[in-house]
Formats: C-alpha cells, sequence, structure tokens
C-alpha cells in the first residue's frame, strides 16, 4: 500500500469511525447535541463519499469546534480545519487516480496527523457526552 492510499485510508476511516460511532446518551450540551447529530449526518460513512459529503462534513465539524468545550476546541478545530482542507482539494475520493496526483498526495500527507489525532476528542466525548467514538479508530 503506498503513502497516498495510507494517508486516504486513514482519512476516510477517521471519518467514518466518527461518523458511525458518534451516538449516545449526551448531557443535552449543544456540543453533546451536534456530536449525535453528526451521526445522524453521515450515518453509514458519508462524511467521505464525495466532494460535497466531505464539505458537508466539514462545516458541520466547523459548526462542533466552535461549540466544543475548551478542553477539546483546538482539537476539533484542527479536525475541522483538516476536512475544510480536503473539501478545498476538490477531488472524488472514491477515485484512486484523482487521490494518487502529487500535489493531492503531499496534502493529505500534511492532513494525516490532524485528522488522527483524535484520542483527546474521543475520551472528552466518553467523558462528557456519554458517546463512544473510539470504536475503530486507527492513531
Amino acid at each position: 500500500m503506498n503513502r497516498v492510499t495510507t494517508a486516504a485510508s486513514v482519512l476516510t476511516v477517521s471519518a467514518i469511525t466518527f461518523a458511525l460511532t458518534a451516538c449516545g446518551n449526551g448531557s443535552g450540551s449543544q456540543y453533546c447535541d451536534q456530536l449525535e447529530g453528526a451521526n445522524a449526518q453521515f450515518s453509514a460513512g458519508g462524511a467521505m463519499a464525495d466532494q460535497a459529503a466531505i464539505a458537508d462534513a466539514a462545516d458541520t465539524f466547523q459548526r462542533i469546534a466552535d461549540s466544543a468545550p475548551e478542553e477539546v476546541k483546538q482539537d476539533w478545530h484542527a479536525f475541522a480545519d483538516a476536512f475544510t482542507t480536503l473539501a478545498g482539494l476538490e477531488v472524488d475520493p472514491t477515485d484512486p487516480e484523482a487521490m494518487s496526483d502529487p500535489q493531492v498526495a503531499d496534502q493529505l500527507q500534511g492532513l494525516q496527523a490532524d485528522m488522527t489525532q483524535t484520542q483527546d476528542i474521543e475520551t472528552h466525548a466518553q467523558e462528557e457526552c456519554d458517546l463512544d467514538l473510539s470504536a475503530g479508530t486507527q492513531n
């Protein structure tokens, strides 16, 4: 597996894992409500289905970042900013040839760390919102 495929796979796994597992008995805060709403929006892995879905995910993650508690606000903004950058690439995430473009590959490598450093987000969501975001993530 080359580094482009690996980066794309990590990005996809991070987004899909978040979308599929963000459900639970949240505390009712705006932040927790938004995490639960993201599950409904992206159920079945829709966050990486196409460029429009990536843009929608970026918008959703920016809103979550804006309402996130201070303890995880910076982590959420890094994650959301990575999705915003990914949306700006304007490539089909399901097209291996497009994802192999050297310019896209370089940008994906730069985003990989932001998209996978989610441990603080996962821990906080579990403690604050009773949401398990950790199932299947790769850090």
